[in-house]
């Protein structure tokens, strides 16, 4: 039986970041609480299947400290002054979640097994 995994659904794949081997997804905090480390998560885009990606990291950020690491061009593709206005007013005194993730390829799908 194949386990069932958590879903994180997207309308615009951003940067085309889900293209990337590794990539980061920023929401405010609390938002991806539930996730843990190494847990893999299937991405989809407009609620239809894209690729799984392990959990490898998680942080909790301000808005400065994303932007002060770059985050906001892997995340988004913006300018520092572009992403923080991209992001409500009152959000940007929040802190914000960042999940670092590893996509799954199909050689990867074999790893855990032994031949």
């Amino acid at each position: 039986m194949l386990a069932k995994v958590r879903s994180l659904n997207f309308d615009i794949n951003y940067n085309n970041k889900f293209l990337c081997f590794c990539f980061v997804i920023v929401r405010e905090n609390k938002k991806y609480d539930e996730i843990l480390i190494g847990e893999t998560i299937q991405i989809k885009i407009r609620q239809t299947h894209f690729c799984f990606a392990d959990v490898i990291k998680k942080e909790i950020l301000s808005l400065d400290q994303i932007t002060d690491r770059g985050l906001n061009f892997l995340d988004l593709g913006l300018s520092e002054k572009e992403y923080k206005e991209s992001w409500p007013e009152l959000a940007q005194k929040k802190l914000f979640e960042v999940l670092y993730l590893k996509k799954i390829t199909q050689l990867d799908l074999f790893n855990n097994y032994e031949l």
